[in-house]
């Protein structure tokens, strides 16, 4: 690996859903964690590994996954500097049953290269309500800052339309299950 914070599991997992359902679209969520690249490093990412959990699995898969990448802006995501929308070359292997928490292995369209810096990925599925999916919390002392949660279409009605450290608003683990990986299949 690259980088990873995957393994172990927290016992949380937090909404970050793209609504395909037009009334549905103030619902979209989106949760972000950081990374920090180190001084003189270059990474070559091809691949992302992330955990998810379905809210209620009814055999009803995502659609797809959207990844963003971020600036740092002082303790939350700032411009985003990559948009992999609805991508779909993802292996989803399910990892416990009760609720289903399944490992994305995703390839990503091309290889992203980060230099040193502070960076915050999102990582988000593509569905409706009939597959309302969260991502996992990674069980550890919190890495750098707490994840970031909005909603900015405030469908949910918690008020927390613009990024929003995690500890705001769920309890337990303040990171996100993740990790980065190079060329070959190391994933």
């Amino acid at each position: 690996p690259v980088y990873e914070q995957f393994i172990p599991l927290g016992d949380g997992f937090i909404s970050s859903q793209e609504y395909t359902d037009p009334g549905l679209a103030a619902n979209t969520t989106f949760a972000a964690d950081d990374f920090i690249v180190p001084a003189g490093e270059t990474w070559d990412v091809s691949y992302v590994n992330l955990a998810g959990a379905y809210f209620d699995w009814v055999e009803n898969p995502i659609y797809a996954i959207n990844l963003f990448i971020y600036t740092d802006n002082g303790g939350v995501p700032g411009e985003v500097i990559h948009s992999l929308t609805y991508l779909s070359d993802y292996n989803e292997i399910e990892i416990q049953s009760l609720p289903r928490v399944c490992k994305y292995e995703i390839t990503l369209p091309e290889t992203i290269q980060f230099t040193e810096g502070h960076y915050w990925i999102c990582a988000q599925s593509v569905g409706d309500e009939t597959n309302r999916w969260g991502w996992m919390t990674h069980s550890s002392p919190t890495i750098e800052y707490e994840y970031q949660w909005k909603n900015p279409g405030d469908g949910l009605g918690w008020g927390y339309t613009d990024w929003t450290a995690g500890s705001v608003i769920a309890w337990g683990d303040y990171n996100l299950a993740f990790g980065f990986y190079g060329g070959g299949l190391d994933n």
